[in-house]
């Protein structure tokens, strides 16, 4: 069912943000956001149902083993040591992962994080992934070196161009110049229709 899919979904965004159900009930209440409220109370229940569930039966979830991890790293109880941190696919980090990574930095300040990604290709908000880790990137992890790979070889110049001027419509994304490797002459979009038989 819908319903049942969108609080799934909810849920796993949820639990990955970190934040609490009554934060999400004060931004409803700020927005004067009936339906938002109506389905926070509903979801609070539902919540407290799935969270009572996990501890009758011992377990806990993928956020909560993020989080866990991120609090055995910050009090101690766990150490590694690292001088390198490769994150590949940056731009579908949530914030409870981008707060692991910043546990594991705490412990290794000379450690180098190497973050690969483009915000460009975030598609995975449904999963809890959040771009404004990889937007805001130098104000969360610090002292920050880009480099951008400006030529793509996946499509023609017209296309690259009519997809950059569409991506770049959104403030919230990075700014890139971009070339495509090949330069074209056919149209960058093409409205086809057809008539069913």
């Amino acid at each position: 069912a819908p319903v049942v899919k969108l609080l799934d979904q909810f849920l796993t965004i949820f639990k990955e943000s970190g934040v609490c159900v009554d934060q999400i009930n004060a931004r409803c209440l700020d927005a004067d956001d009936v339906r938002g409220k109506a389905f926070i109370e509903m979801f609070r229940h539902i919540y407290a149902g799935y969270q009572e569930h996990l501890a009758t039966d011992g377990t806990i979830d993928f956020p909560d083993m993020i989080r866990e991890a991120a609090e055995a790293l910050r009090s101690g109880v766990v150490s590694v040591e690292l001088d390198y941190l490769l994150v590949d696919e940056f731009q579908d980090i949530s914030q409870g992962r981008a707060n692991l990574l910043g546990a594991l930095l705490e412990q290794n300040p000379a450690c180098r994080l190497v973050a690969v990604g483009d915000d460009w290709q975030s598609i995975y908000r449904f999963a809890g992934s959040d771009v404004q880790e990889m937007v805001d990137f130098p104000a969360i992890f610090g002292d920050t070196r880009r480099t951008d790979l400006r030529t793509s070889h996946r499509f023609g110049s017209n296309l690259m161009k009519a997809t950059s001027q569409f991506i770049q419509a959104n403030p919230l994304q990075l700014r890139k110049d971009l070339n495509a490797l090949v330069a074209d002459d056919l149209p960058a979009v093409e409205i086809v229709s057809s008539k069913s038989a």
